[in-house]
């Protein structure tokens, strides 16, 4: 009935987006990922047909359906381990890599909508992308048909191919909390980026048990461009 009565009243634009993605919430912690999934494209293809701007107070729900979406492949990827033959092993390498292009351009999609709160969240998450990446070549298991000798020429290998990744993963956070904290920024994702930047510098980046925050929803209202993260 409420489709029906608002589908063409502009006024009831964020009450018909809130209602669809209380309903891709509610399929997500049902674990009905098929339909959650279909539900969240919903709220972007709703938001896209009723020529809703980015930056508007609107703009948090495909911002969230969006993020939400990219969730979803995101955990393909931080379970994929590379593991196996020498061989195989370079090919879960490149498959990550393809992998992480792919899952950065969608997490880039999040931030055109430019509602902070998940510009943030898109911003830790392109840096996490990294920091696994190097995670996993430091997690390698070193094949059993190698010698002690070549095992140390693959890890020392490994570790020098690890560390550029790990250095991505702190300029993207440390460029996120400073986007967090210019725009009065603090959600769980600011919290974890904060702690991802403490794990690696304690000195520079202390945790702290609180910060200020002095809205609740934080949207751009202004045109300003917001930049993309680093490369």
């Amino acid at each position: 009935e409420f489709f029906r009565r608002y589908a063409n009243d502009p006024e009831q634009n964020r009450r018909l987006l809130e209602s669809l993605l209380g309903q891709a919430r509610l399929l997500k912690k049902k674990k009905r990922v098929r339909q959650a999934k279909a539900k969240y494209e919903e709220v972007i293809n709703e938001f896209n047909a009723r020529g809703l701007e980015p930056g508007s107070q609107d703009a948090q729900y495909p911002a969230e359906a969006a993020f939400e979406l990219v969730e979803y492949d995101f955990v393909a990827y931080e379970k994929l381990q590379i593991k196996g033959r020498l061989e195989k092993q370079g090919e879960i390498i490149q498959k990550l890599k393809k992998s992480k292009k792919e899952l950065k351009r969608r997490y880039n999609e999040v931030l055109g909508y430019k509602f902070l709160d998940w510009m943030i969240a898109a911003l830790y998450r392109i840096g996490h992308l990294e920091a696994l990446f190097a995670q996993k070549l430091y997690d390698v298991a070193l094949p059993s048909s190698m010698n002690e000798d070549q095992q140390d020429e693959y890890r020392g290998q490994l570790d020098e191919a690890a560390r550029p990744y790990e250095d991505r993963a702190t300029a993207n956070y440390e460029f996120a909390i400073k986007e967090a904290r210019k725009n009065s920024i603090m959600t769980a994702w600011t919290e974890k980026i904060q702690s991802a930047l403490n794990e690696s510098n304690p000195e520079d980046y202390p945790l702290f048990k609180t910060e200020v925050r002095p809205n609740a929803a934080q949207h751009l209202s202004n045109p300003f461009a917001f930049p993309s993260s680093p490369k």
